[in-house]
């Protein structure tokens, strides 16, 4: 194993301080984001006629660099995807890979050929073993241009010192000339409660779910609140369903839910707004039938903004696009005007959607997504967000917004995950056989009370109280709030990078480093991925063609490198 050669050499040449006639660069964290940058570094070392003298450093506490713990190997094949199998591809270009280079559908069509499928949303854990697989080929291939070793362990800190990093981990100090940091989730940390509840009735996370949703977890016949009733919410309710043995089976166009007999006794999701994911679509049938020329000139509108866009300019440069390509769409798809005020209408109503009409809203969704209804207003939004989204990634990353601009920008992106960037309809489906079997009563959904007194937890609302045996927390935390102990939580405290708003990432260019009023604090020093979210909008994203930053990254590493050692 690549990986067990490449921990051999872990020690040999990190322990003291950099010397003149090396290069080190140390990555920290090595999920998807890292091997791409890894993979973007060895194109650039591979162009170059004379190969300077590079080390790299690898530090990834996961078991399987390259798919990080987000899709570890090892978790449970229910646990699926929200994004097509077409749509992922570890590498960048089509015409000058190697055999080996495959995309996901490529590579399952040899290992996994019951899952190839270009329209499925597969599990989790096979795509974590195409990105193990994928870093094991890069680990490879740069090691024929650098000294690649990998560390197995976590960072609690990285500091400038002089004129190098000093990177502490758990079990060593290490040093270097650089330091990447694609740190993604740091961990499956969860958003604090405001409820005080004891660590007793508490699960503080859903993952790894064997160790957190496990039989003396969450016992059998338990009454359970559920924190969330997004996509964390919607893992850790088929957990302790269909991943205790129960089954779905096919009945029409909806799925029947058979106990398992490991079940809790009944699981009561809640929420802050209440409002559920909708069914994104698996097959592009649909897409395809809208007349591509309405998303070009809707991004075209987008792309031509007059930057940076302000809260007073907000809804023409970039929500009505959206909102006009919907209209456009539905109107093309359906033969019949669908007007700008119609789609509105539906988003207002959305935003105020009560309680009771949940289920209508998600069992819509999923019998559009299959083809067995026709599209709607829903649909059109969903869809105009997915088609227009890299140019709103384009035109809005790197200071496209003003700050209040960012803010504002927000709001509607968290409104849109739910309408765009949902489950699969397979996993919409499963959810509404489970409300409709009993095991998920959405009783609390919207904003109820939860209280713990003399060791007893309640969730009630105006009407109903209930005693709970356990709450799960099922939200993750979001990008804009680090770990106060990790590298980043380190950097911001003692004023080395700087976040653009005490609510939004942390502010970079293009190539990943930190923008500070103090340029020596972060000399040698790249920040990619979620920590960034406020700066560089997507990148909760196994996509490379949202962004360039991988590669930008890497070719300003050869340049200074170059630049040191001639």
């Amino acid at each position: 194993m690549i990986e067990k050669c490449l921990e051999s050499t872990a020690s040999s040449h990190v322990s003291s301080r950099p010397a003149s006639n090396s290069y080190q660069l140390a990555v920290v964290g090595c999920g998807p984001r890292g091997l791409y940058c890894l993979d973007s570094l060895a194109n650039e070392l591979q162009q170059l006629d004379q190969i300077p003298r590079l080390y790299v450093t690898v530090i990834e506490p996961c078991q399987y660099p390259g798919a990080g713990c987000t899709y570890d190997i090892r978790q449970p094949h229910h646990l699926r995807m929200n994004f097509a199998a077409r749509h992922i591809d570890a590498w960048v270009n089509r015409e000058d890979r190697t055999l080996q280079q495959l995309s996901l559908v490529e590579w399952m069509r040899l290992h996994h050929p019951g899952f190839a499928d270009p329209n499925a949303f597969v599990p989790r854990a096979i795509v974590g073993e195409y990105l193990h697989h994928c870093f094991r080929l890069v680990a490879e291939r740069l090691s024929r241009f650098a000294e690649v070793s990998l560390i197995r362990d976590k960072v609690d800190e990285i500091k400038r010192t002089e004129d190098h990093w000093r990177v502490s981990l758990s079990s060593q100090t290490l040093q270097a000339n650089e330091v990447l940091l694609t740190i993604g989730h740091e961990g499956w940390r969860t958003t604090a409660m405001q409820e005080e509840i004891s660590s007793e009735r508490l699960i503080e996370g859903v993952f790894p779910i064997c160790k957190q949703l496990n039989l003396q977890q969450v016992a059998p016949q338990a009454k359970v609140a559920l924190r969330g009733f997004g996509l964390t919410a919607i893992d850790a309710a088929l957990s302790l369903t269909e991943g205790r043995g129960g089954k779905f089976h096919e009945c029409g166009n909806e799925l029947q839910y058979e106990p398992g007999g490991w079940e809790p006794e009944i699981i009561y999701p809640y929420s802050r707004t209440g409002r559920p994911m909708l069914a994104k679509p698996s097959s592009p049938t649909l897409i395809d039938t809208v007349d591509t020329a309405i998303w070009d000139k809707w991004r075209t509108e987008i792309l031509n903004s007059d930057l940076p866009i302000s809260p007073s300019r907000f809804d023409a440069c970039l929500w009505q696009p959206v909102i006009r390509a919907a209209s456009e769409a539905l109107t093309d798809i359906k033969g019949s005007i669908h007007s700008v005020t119609e789609v509105t209408q539906w988003f207002e109503n959305w935003r105020l959607l009560p309680p009771e009409m949940v289920t209508n809203v998600m069992r819509q969704s999923a019998e559009i997504a299959l083809g067995n209804r026709q599209p709607d207003a829903a649909w059109a939004i969903g869809e105009a967000w997915r088609q227009l989204y890299p140019a709103l990634v384009k035109t809005i990353s790197h200071g496209g917004l003003t700050n209040n601009g960012w803010t504002q920008f927000k709001l509607l992106a968290v409104e849109m995950e739910r309408i765009a960037f949902g489950p699969s309809e397979e996993n919409v489906r499963k959810i509404l056989a489970l409300i409709d079997h009993g095991m998920i009563d959405l009783t609390f959904l919207a904003q109820p009370s939860l209280t713990e007194h003399n060791g007893i937890m309640k969730i009630s609302n105006d009407s109903i109280t209930v005693n709970l045996d356990k709450c799960i927390n099922a939200v993750i935390a979001s990008p804009n709030t680090p770990a106060t102990t990790g590298p980043i939580g380190s950097l911001l405290s003692r004023g080395s990078i700087k976040c653009i708003d005490p609510t939004l990432g942390i502010d970079i260019d293009r190539a990943g480093r930190p923008i500070s009023e103090i340029p020596g604090d972060t000399a040698g020093l790249a920040i990619l991925g979620r920590a960034t979210e406020g700066c560089v909008l997507g990148n909760d994203t196994l996509s490379r063609k949202l962004h360039e930053h991988d590669r930008l990254w890497a070719s300003g590493v050869i340049k200074r490198l170059l630049m040191i050692q001639s």
